[in-house]
């Protein structure tokens, strides 16, 4: 019985940390980085001051959490994606082209957060310590599977780094003019890319660097 005090505070500690991370996502989408400041977060919350700063001792770390959480939200959502297309390469490489179409067409906070962590040196640097990584491994797999369609190591990396341009493109476009951007306009373009570089010649791959 002793336990479920302990237990309640710490869910409830728990919440009252999602609650003040999610504040922070809005706080940037609204006001870009340097208008995402403890007393607007704590607003946007609506808890008091002290309570952010019992959470979070310095904006940085809210920072770093925002960014982790906007990394797992991508996660899971691709996931989802990925678990319910077929396990073809190509088929997975379309289910992941189109999830990320739809995913900056109904996250524009977290285009905003991620485009605002990339502007400015120290966000910069936290993006990179936090999610980086992960961005890599997604070229990854971009490069996987055209490894296993195309047969060639060279010619799939480029093909990866092609697909992973294209998305950061969309993202962009999305980002700076969601009012213009057509979900379907750039399937369409996907569907497009990705016929002309599954019909690439091998020989690509001996251009030079």
């Amino acid at each position: 019985m002793p336990q479920s005090i302990p237990d309640g505070r710490r869910r409830k500690g728990d919440s009252s940390r999602q609650q003040l991370v999610e504040a922070m996502i809005q706080a940037v989408a609204r006001h870009g980085l340097p208008g995402a400041t403890i007393s607007v977060v704590a607003e946007l919350a609506g808890v008091s001051r002290s309570l952010v700063n019992f959470h979070f001792k310095q904006k940085e770390q809210l920072l770093d959490s925002a960014l982790d959480l906007a990394l797992h939200t991508y996660q899971q959502s691709l996931a989802t994606a990925l678990a319910e297309c077929e396990t073809t390469p190509s088929a997975r490489l379309a289910a992941d082209i189109r999830h990320d179409i739809h995913f900056a067409a109904t996250h524009p906070e977290l285009l905003a957060l991620w485009y605002a962590s990339w502007s400015e040196r120290h966000s910069l640097q936290q993006y990179r310590a936090t999610t980086l990584a992960s961005d890599r491994l997604y070229r990854m797999a971009y490069t996987t599977c055209f490894e296993q369609l195309l047969g060639d190591t060279t010619l799939a990396r480029r093909c990866g780094l092609i697909v992973d341009s294209f998305i950061d493109g969309l993202w962009l476009d999305c980002h700076l003019d969601p009012d213009n951007f057509s979900v379907s306009e750039a399937e369409a373009c996907a569907e497009i890319l990705l016929q002309s570089l599954l019909h690439t010649p091998a020989s690509g791959a001996n251009h030079a660097s």
